[in-house]
């Protein structure tokens, strides 16, 4: 499995917006300045059209950033994601939360899948796992963290350009309507 890291992905990107400049100014030599034999024109031609076109099809392939939203609800945490197959993210999580991710009931599937309404699907149902670990393992994935706590409190943590996030505020929901968080689960006596 290979996950790269942000500065990585950054770093293809600018390099493919360069290989779309440089894409564009050996097109216009081809067809303008440059002074040579056909043939070379042609292949020099060509090479810069294939460069521009798949420099666009990376730069255009990107999902965006990748959200999460931890719901913590007693001893367990309820994840959810913008994106429903992240692959690389949830293999990721998958690993390293084996141990304590627990399966969803029926009841719970449908208790939160009023949350794909705003691009939500609930993923892991986390049991008897310490928030911040949780929390830096989020950090190092995500771009965007939003944390809802026992208490109704909205966290968001901005992770776009570091894996520590660069900085947070309190009360920043993911959601236009909290209207379709489902009421906390009743804890047995």
């Amino acid at each position: 499995m290979v996950i790269f890291q942000r500065n990585e992905v950054k770093r293809t990107r600018i390099i493919a917006a360069l290989a779309v400049v440089l894409a564009l100014f050996a097109i216009l030599g081809v067809f303008g300045i440059t002074s040579g034999g056909g043939a070379l024109r042609v292949i020099i031609g060509v090479l810069a059209l294939a460069t521009l076109v798949l420099a666009t099809v990376h730069l255009l392939s990107g999902r965006g950033p990748g959200k999460i939203i931890l719901f913590h609800q007693g001893d367990h945490t309820i994840l959810a994601t913008n994106h429903l197959h992240p692959a690389n993210r949830l293999r990721f999580f998958r690993d390293l939360l084996n141990d304590h991710s627990i399966p969803f009931s029926d009841e719970q599937r449908a208790r939160w899948n009023a949350l794909e309404k705003e691009g939500f699907h609930p993923v892991f149902n986390v049991r008897d796992l310490r928030k911040p670990y949780l929390l830096a393992i989020c950090f190092m994935m995500f771009d965007d963290v939003y944390v809802l706590d026992h208490l109704g409190r909205w966290d968001y943590f901005n992770c776009h350009n570091t894996s520590e996030p660069t900085y947070s505020s309190r009360g920043v929901s993911p959601f236009r309507d909290d209207s379709i968080l489902p009421k906390a689960e009743k804890q047995p006596a």
